[in-house]
């Protein structure tokens, strides 16, 4: 099946090839493609020319993203980084990439590891979260804490939420793994919505009352 995008001829794969099924997928509304694999063909995208081995698309037909034939090398904001994966705002702004393989990005003028997790960024390019495999020294109100996992930021650059352990804080050592929220000014904040284990809840009213 042929599909055009953007004035290039693209192949779609569907059903039983070589004994691979291949699924095309449609927006209910519209019938148009969301998601398609098509044999390895070059097309421009946002952030250069790539063989891609599947597409995605908005329901309007803009490019939501791509997975490349092979990995490649994207100039981000937050560095220059190896994909396999990317995916666009409908502005054409970089949204988020997968890949397959620990890579360092600079958080906060730290050079930090952050693992195959995608890293997600705002429409503006900055780093909007990533899954840190080193953790990272940040402050707030309660003091320095050393933060990893699932970070997520906000456009100021400072930590919005992510996990802590083994901090030590006014003396008081936090024992447990625990998903910390915080204010754009540094505020911890308490969502019980967010935190099922009674332990973890525990230590985050201790905080909040140090």
């Amino acid at each position: 099946m042929e599909f055009i995008y953007n004035g290039k001829k693209l192949e779609l794969l569907d059903g039983d090839i070589d004994g691979i099924y291949y699924n095309i997928e449609r927006y209910k509304n519209t019938g148009n493609i969301r998601e398609a694999y098509i044999k390895p063909t070059e097309i421009k995208t946002p952030v250069g020319k790539f063989d891609i081995d599947r597409i995605y698309l908005y329901e309007n037909g803009k490019l939501l993203g791509v997975r490349f034939k092979m990995t490649e090398f994207i100039n981000t904001p937050v560095g220059r980084l190896e994909f396999k994966e990317i995916f666009f705002y409908e502005s054409g702004k970089i949204h988020f990439g997968r890949f397959v393989k620990r890579q360092t990005i600079k958080i906060q003028g730290q050079k930090k590891e952050v693992t195959s997790f995608p890293v997600y960024l705002y429409e503006t390019g900055e780093l909007k979260k990533c899954c840190i495999y080193n953790p990272i020294e940040v402050v707030t109100k309660i003091g320095k804490l050393k933060i990893y996992g699932d970070v997520g930021f906000y456009k100021n650059g400072k930590i919005k939420f992510g996990q802590s352990y083994g901090n030590f804080v006014k003396g008081i050592k936090i024992e447990e793994l625990v998903k910390l929220n915080f204010d754009e000014d540094g505020n911890l904040i308490l969502k019980f919505k967010k935190q099922k284990n009674k332990r973890r809840i525990k230590w985050i009213k201790i905080l909040m009352t140090i």
